[in-house]
């Protein structure tokens, strides 16, 4: 590998390691397999699938971002929301962003494999608070009235 500068990488094919929320990536291209890659990349053979939530079955698409590494619970800083857009899944925000498929799912209060709608806010760094469903507002306690007494001897 050769260090270029900004801590670009090049592997010996010429191919440019990235760096994303500390993380080195490489973007797909064209006659990529994940087996070429793995070879060219020295990584063990469940690596790639591994960091990038990937089945074996899957086949590597021109452009798409693969992680050499793996992800972090949340994102860098500045990167606080992604709102969701039409076609988008909560397997390209994590790709999107360097970011655990699970901690996505964790910090938003989605259950594992849904997929929110569009417009939704995902949360990249913070995690969203629980809400309260099944009350009505008149279950809440709300501040107790000051009662006054007055003492007769």
């Amino acid at each position: 590998k050769l260090k270029l500068e900004k801590g670009t990488e090049v592997t010996s094919l010429g191919r440019e390691i990235l760096e994303r929320n500390r993380i080195k990536y490489i973007v797909v291209k064209d006659g990529d397999s994940y087996e070429s890659l793995r070879k060219e990349l020295h990584l063990l053979p469940n690596e790639l699938f591994k960091y990038n939530n990937l089945s074996k079955d899957q086949i590597p698409e021109p452009g798409e971002i693969l992680y050499l590494q793996p992800k972090r619970k949340k994102a860098e800083k500045g990167n606080e929301i992604h709102v969701l857009k039409e076609g988008e899944t909560m397997q390209v925000i994590s790709q999107l962003y360097g970011v655990r498929l699970e901690s996505l799912y964790q910090r938003n209060n989605i259950q594992a494999g849904d997929q929110p709608e569009p417009g939704t806010e995902i949360l990249l760094r913070k995690k969203k608070k629980a809400e309260l469903s099944g009350f009505f507002e008149s279950d809440i306690p709300q501040e107790e009235e000051k009662l006054e007494f007055e003492f007769v001897e």
